[in-house]
């Protein structure tokens, strides 16, 4: 069975009963998509993109469909329906109910790594799942309970043992090693059954207006990463309440504002120490550090290293 077809903008490169393999549908991508048919009714996919990627469309499959979404590396923005937008972090999961078409899914980091657990329940071998039962206390009727809860779709953070198996779930389907993949699709569901992480919706949905304000925000605090804003004035310069600018700014840039731009001053200043003979003192008060070791102790926290070290490395 393909629940996903060519109106995704991918094409196949490979296939046989367990797999099909496809990447972008232009020249040297190095994207790939992977989709294991692990067991009857049960596919789970390999996201590996290393190209900005854009989809919308519908799943082309009849049958009710739950699905398992975890990122192991990236941001990307999904239209749940007309102008509600959701955001899927490295570390969460994100669930959906039935949910068969994307009105406008896209990245918003340059890469993407994660995989997609769908579950069709109609086509589940009841053969299976009484083992399931039997061997390992795995109750599906409990999974389908979990999915129902969900309206169309929530967002979770994973808690620890939810997030350690989900590693390895990815390392296992990144390595191909079908085994393991197998075990570990059974440890998470056992998990997800077990409430390892908080059934409640953590994350907001947002709407484009708010998406569009907290883009503008942060683009303006690109332009002059030396000047000290606060929260508080920006939000009020552009009408949009803080507790929402914070929270859809971690969504989507995956950093609270202000850890945003001490990353960001701290990239610009690696570029400078790099790229040109200014002195550290200089560079820290390009970047609205005054006191010099408040921008060398900053520095350290995010290279590692003391800048005067990072530019004898990098001369």
């Amino acid at each position: 069975m393909h629940s996903i077809g060519h109106d995704f903008g991918l094409k196949v490169i490979y296939e046989d009963n367990f797999q099909t393999i496809y990447t972008l549908d232009k020249e040297h991508s190095g994207t790939r998509m992977i989709i294991y048919r692990l067991y009857p009714g049960i596919e789970v996919t390999l996201y590996d993109f290393k190209d900005r990627y854009t989809w919308a469309g519908q799943w082309k499959t009849e049958s009710e469909v739950y699905q398992i979404s975890y990122s192991h590396r990236g941001v990307y923005q999904a239209e749940l329906s007309k102008n509600r937008f959701s955001y899927s972090l490295p570390g969460n999961v994100i669930v959906l109910n039935n949910c068969k078409q994307s009105l406008g899914s896209r990245m918003i980091t340059d890469a993407l790594q994660g995989f997609s657990i769908l579950i069709f329940p109609e086509l589940l071998d009841a053969v299976f799942t009484e083992h399931w039962k039997n061997q390992f206390d795995l109750q599906i009727p409990s999974l389908r309970d979990f999915f129902r809860k969900i309206k169309m779709a929530d967002v979770f953070p994973c808690g620890a043992g939810m997030l350690h198996v989900a590693e390895e779930l990815y390392e296992s389907l990144y390595n191909n090693e079908t085994g393991m993949v197998r075990l570990k699709i059974l440890e998470f569901f056992y998990l997800i059954i077990k409430e390892d992480f908080k059934i409640e919706n953590i994350h907001r949905v947002f709407s484009r207006e708010q998406i569009e304000k907290t883009r503008t925000i942060k683009e303006l605090i690109e332009m002059d990463l030396a000047r000290h804003y606060t929260i508080k004035e920006l939000c009020e310069n552009y009408g949009i309440s803080t507790t929402i600018f914070k929270e859809c700014f971690k969504q989507m840039f995956q950093y609270p504002p202000y850890e945003f731009l001490r990353i960001a001053r701290m990239n610009q200043a690696a570029d400078y120490l790099k790229g040109s003979q200014r002195s550290i003192l200089e560079i820290g008060r390009l970047l609205g550090y005054e006191n010099p070791s408040n921008f060398t102790r900053t520095f350290k926290e995010i290279y590692g290293v003391l800048p005067k070290e990072f530019r004898k490395e990098n001369v």
